[in-house]
C-alpha cells in the first residue's frame, strides 16, 4: 500500500498516535474510510475532486501537466515555511500570497539528501505560479525563474500576515 497509495499508508501508520484520544481517533478513521470509499467511485467524480482525492491518497502530481496549463505571472510574497520528516522522506511545505491569489509549494527529499534552495519568509518575489487541479487549488509549482524584487506598498489590508516562524498564519 505504501507505493500505491502514500498518503493512505501515512494514515494508517498514524491510528496509533490517535488511540489516546477518542474524537480524534474517529476523525482520523472517518477520514481514512471516506479515502477508501472515494477511490472505487472515483469515475462519478468531476476531474478536480478525482485530482483532490488522488492528492489525498498521496499520488504525486502531474508536473508536466501543471506546467503545461495557464499561471498567473505576478509577485508573490513568502508567507512561511515548515519541514516535516517521515520516516526517510522530508516534505518543505512553502507558502505564498499574491493579493487574494494563495499558492502550496512542495519540495521532497528522501533519505538525507537536501532540499533545492529555499524561498526564505518575508521575501517578495516576481514569478509566474501554476496551481495543480483540485476543487479548490492550492499546490502550485513555479514555471520558470523567480526573481526577488521590493515589496509593493498594500494597496488594501491582506489576510495574511508574515509570519517568521515556519508556518503561514491568516490574519484575524
Amino acid at each position: 500500500m505504501d507505493a500505491q497509495a502514500p498518503g493512505a499508508a501515512r494514515l494508517v501508520r498514524q491510528i496509533p498516535d490517535h488511540l489516546s484520544d477518542p474524537a480524534a481517533l474517529l476523525a482520523h478513521l472517518g477520514r481514512l474510510y471516506l479515502l477508501t470509499e472515494a477511490w472505487p467511485r472515483r469515475d462519478t467524480l468531476s476531474g478536480a475532486q478525482q485530482a483532490d482525492l488522488r492528492a489525498a491518497l498521496g499520488f504525486p502530481i502531474d508536473s508536466a501537466g501543471v506546467l503545461a496549463g495557464s499561471g498567473l505571472q505576478a509577485r508573490w510574497q513568502i508567507m512561511g515555511q515548515s519541514v516535516t520528516e517521515e520516516d526517510t522522506l522530508s516534505t518543505r511545505r512553502t507558502w505564498l500570497t499574491s493579493g487574494d491569489h494563495t499558492a502550496l509549494l512542495m519540495d521532497f527529499s528522501a533519505a538525507g539528501r537536501p532540499f533545492p534552495p529555499a524561498l526564505p519568509p518575508g521575501v517578495t518575489l516576481q514569478a509566474e505560479v501554476c496551481h495543480a487541479p483540485g476543487t479548490v487549488p492550492q499546490r502550485a509549482l513555479l514555471r520558470g525563474e523567480a526573481t526577488r524584487t521590493r515589496p509593493e506598498a498594500p494597496r488594501r489590508a491582506s489576510r495574511w500576515t508574515p509570519c517568521w516562524t515556519g508556518t503561514a498564519r491568516p490574519s484575524p
